[in-house]
């Protein structure tokens, strides 16, 4: 059996001979040993006892995200589209979310309109942030083509993959 050493090794101070610790990066389902020690003036004091414990099976499932139909602030090279829905984080957190859009045709199909074409086909506005769901947010497209027919979809990605809302689209203003 190889032993690993928590790291960082700060526990704080001791309450009446004990401290907590947490360990963090372990797989589920998985059994693990362990044992306490501590190092006073460099030299390393390990525990007698050592205990076993298996982590839980947690399951995690990709993102739920609803595609908003209301827009706002149409202009000749962009619009806002207000009130997508991040309906649940899958049970992980929410690592991006926001929105792809494209002019191009070929990409307004549920298997074209993906995050995976980006930035070679498709644009996106999104934001690095962990999400509490449900909840509502924003996105703005840009550098658009007038008059120009936009598809777009609401998106959320966490450690299990990326999620889609439905696809929409707007037609942007002509200039006058």
């Amino acid at each position: 059996m190889t032993w690993i050493k928590a790291d960082p090794l700060n526990m704080g101070p001791l309450n009446e001979n004990w401290y907590n610790y947490t360990i963090t990066g372990l797989t589920p389902s998985t059994a693990y040993r362990y044992r306490s020690y501590f190092i006073v003036n460099g030299v390393e004091y390990r525990g007698i006892n050592t205990y076993t414990a298996i982590t839980s099976s947690n399951t995690y499932e990709l993102p739920v995200v609803t595609t908003s139909e209301v827009v706002r602030n149409i202009t000749v090279d962009g619009f806002d589209v207000i009130e997508n829905l991040l309906n649940s984080d899958g049970g992980a957190p929410i690592i991006e979310y926001g929105l792809l859009y494209t002019q191009r045709n070929a990409f307004n199909t549920n298997s074209t309109l993906i995050y995976d074409n980006y930035p070679e086909y498709i644009k996106k506005y999104s934001k690095d942030a962990t999400l509490s769901p449900p909840i509502f947010f924003s996105g703005r497209t840009s550098d658009l083509s007038e008059g120009t027919i936009t598809y777009y979809r609401a998106f959320a990605k966490n450690s299990v993959g990326v999620s889609y809302g439905e696809i929409y689209s707007q037609f942007t203003l002509m200039s006058l």
